[in-house]
């Protein structure tokens, strides 16, 4: 039998310089990396046995039986694991097994293999796979199709994890999968229908080739100028750290000013300097993998409880010496940061936020050389998540509450307005109050979508009850200074309140002194909106830089005074609140004292000149059907 080795000659030197750079460049501590690694070995040994069994089957005359018997049995236990190694990989690109997950599949997949594996390892006994002798030379067994039957298997369960949760890629990643798969199956029929072309090695080494730019390029996981791993390298390794359940410690390495050092240094010596510092932390720390961050920060990872005095001691007694860089000395002080012991985290997200906020302390500080990651801040940002998940719940389905305040008239002590407050009843958290989940909202940019279902139920409610008949004279909605930014906001609220079938006198809009900055484009807003019947209060007077010269350039109708400021007077009080309240009078803008919590209180603000009050004295904010229920029974 003649054997065409054309196509092992171009495989086995891509397959040889794959495999030499993989060995010798830096490699992730991570399964998918090994499992990599262990997919090219393999693939070099299978490549190697199919030509010499090949052959040794061609040559039979001068090999011994024994010999072409085992390059046999070696070659199809490789072409065996090579495509179980295959999809191993693939499983593990998508998270797939590790400690505790899927342990059924992976047992499965496991005998699976060893029962192929016995299959070939007991063929020169048995015939099943292939048979030898010297009078009808090479045959295939009974069983031969099952070896192309387990590639067949493995395939098809490739590509249903990427039909079915490719989602998770990126569209590149996704596609270049497809092609890795599409590829072997073309290489499968080949060798199938063509068993004298040795060219399924070639098209498993173009597989892996496409695997290897897409998801094993380490040059797009190391930083140039210091050749350490980047952020996105210690993202990976710690959410394998995270799925494996494995106990992990880490420790972040600054030196402080790092912009002015290079300000001062300059750009070509610092980044030098960067150089030498990693170089230090490779040969001081070799065991614990190097990554890093961003402004001269690096980060230290172990698996294991380090001795972290003798960490710091190492760290804090080598930057007090220079590092020599193009005959300048750079000096540099250290900041060091480290988690806790036994840090309890459930994911990625969070760890990462908590080492981002970590770093940020760190960088920012302009004494202190030590900082910690303990388990206080990690549940703080796990709740803060836990927060966001029920925010962006709420707001997608439309179940924010509506809370109200009663706004009181000083004069009279009836109830004639109320304040519209939002409220998150999450089934998992429970109640979330403004103050947890307004700043993250400001932050993720759905503070516009919290205030748009805010107005909109505020003019639903009014519109289901008889305010004149309950004598209520308006209610506050709060504005934020992002809606602001809005051009179309007076006609979007115009549409909605027309909608509803509500005049606009009754909504009051509230905005801080936020939002005070852009001062044409706000003038502007509350001209238009004005125009269109609403009114405007400016919120927390007294919390900020407004001053009685600024407000007289915006129109508001009134404003709030902040209860700090309130409680500031009956703690201390001087000239300042009453001399600002007679102001505000003169100048016949209606005034309203917040946070006013007792009966004396009460009587001194009304005695200032206050038009309305409002505070737990009168009522905590109740649902919006609560508030109106004891409106009737007042």
């Amino acid at each position: 039998m003649n054997v065409n080795y054309d196509f092992s000659i171009i495989t086995s030197v891509l397959l040889s310089i794959l495999l030499f750079y993989n060995l010798i460049w830096p490699r992730l501590p991570i399964p998918r990396t090994k499992s990599f690694l262990v997919l090219m070995i393999m693939e070099v040994i299978t490549l190697a046995f199919d030509i010499l069994s090949n052959w040794a089957v061609v040559n039979a005359e001068s090999c011994p039986d024994y010999l072409i018997q085992l390059t046999c049995v070696i070659y199809f236990t490789a072409f065996i694991v090579r495509s179980y190694a295959f999809f191993g990989y693939t499983a593990l690109l998508f998270e797939l097994v590790g400690r505790g997950r899927n342990e059924w599949a992976r047992k499965t997949s496991r005998a699976a293999l060893a029962f192929f594996l016995g299959l070939t390892v007991t063929s020169p006994f048995t015939g099943l796979v292939f048979s030898f002798d010297r009078a009808e030379g090479y045959h295939k067994g009974p069983l031969h199709p099952a070896i192309y039957f387990w590639m067949a298997v493995l395939i098809a369960l490739g590509f249903l994890l990427i039909i079915f949760r490719g989602g998770s890629f990126r569209q590149f990643e996704r596609n270049s999968l497809l092609s890795a798969y599409a590829i072997l199956i073309t290489g499968t029929s080949i060798r199938f229908l063509s068993p004298r072309h040795i060219a399924m090695n070639s098209f498993f080494m173009l597989s892996t080739v496409i695997l290897f730019l897409t998801f094993e390029n380490v040059d797009l996981l190391l930083e140039q100028r210091t050749q350490t791993f980047n952020y996105q390298a210690f993202e990976m390794v710690i959410r394998e750290y995270l799925n494996s359940s494995s106990s992990f410690w880490m420790c972040a390495v600054l030196p402080r000013h790092y912009q002015e050092a290079r300000e001062i240094y300059g750009g070509e010596q610092m980044d030098h300097a960067l150089g030498l510092i990693a170089r230090y932390l490779k040969k001081s720390f070799p065991k614990m993998p190097l990554f890093y961050e961003r402004s001269g920060c690096f980060l230290l990872l172990c698996r294991t409880e380090p001795d972290r005095v003798r960490v710091r001691r190492l760290l804090q007694e080598r930057f007090e010496k220079a590092w020599l860089t193009m005959d300048t000395k750079v000096y540099l002080s250290l900041v060091y940061a480290e988690t806790a012991r036994d840090l309890k985290v459930d994911s990625l997200e969070t760890f990462v936020e908590g080492v981002r906020r970590l770093l940020d302390l760190a960088g920012s500080s302009a004494r202190q050389d030590y900082f910690f990651l303990d388990q206080e801040m990690v549940d703080s940002i796990r709740h803060e998540f836990s927060v966001r998940r029920a925010l962006n719940a709420a707001l997608s389905e439309n179940r924010v509450q509506v809370y109200l305040q009663p706004i009181v008239d000083a004069v009279s002590g009836k109830t004639v307005a109320a304040e519209a407050l939002a409220r998150i009843e999450d089934p998992v958290i429970g109640l979330v109050m403004p103050g947890e989940f307004i700043p993250i909202a400001e932050r993720n940019g759905s503070i516009s979508q919290l205030g748009e279902q805010m107005f909109s139920k505020v003019c639903h409610l009014i519109r289901d009850h008889d305010l004149d008949g309950q004598k209520l004279q308006f209610i506050n909605v709060n504005l934020s200074p992002i809606q602001c930014m809005d051009r179309k906001l007076p006609l979007f609220f115009d549409e909605i309140r027309e909608k509803a079938g509500v005049p606009a006198d009754r909504i009051h809009l509230e905005i801080t002194e936020e939002a005070l900055g852009d001062e044409e484009l706000l003038k502007s807003q509350m001209e238009e909106l004005i125009r269109r019947g609403f009114s405007f209060v400016l919120d927390d007077y007294g919390s900020g830089y407004a001053n009685l010269f600024r407000m007289e350039e915006y129109p508001f109708s009134g404003i709030k005074l902040d209860m700090k400021i309130v409680w500031n007077y009956f703690q201390k009080p001087t000239p300042v609140l009453p001399s600002t309240v007679k102001t505000f009078s003169s100048m016949k803008i209606a005034i309203t004292a917040e946070g006013v919590e007792n009966k004396e209180m009460m009587e001194s603000l009304c005695g200032m000149g206050c038009t309305y009050l409002q505070g737990f004295y009168f009522s905590k904010p109740v649902p919006a059907e609560t508030f109106f229920e004891n409106l009737d029974a007042s």
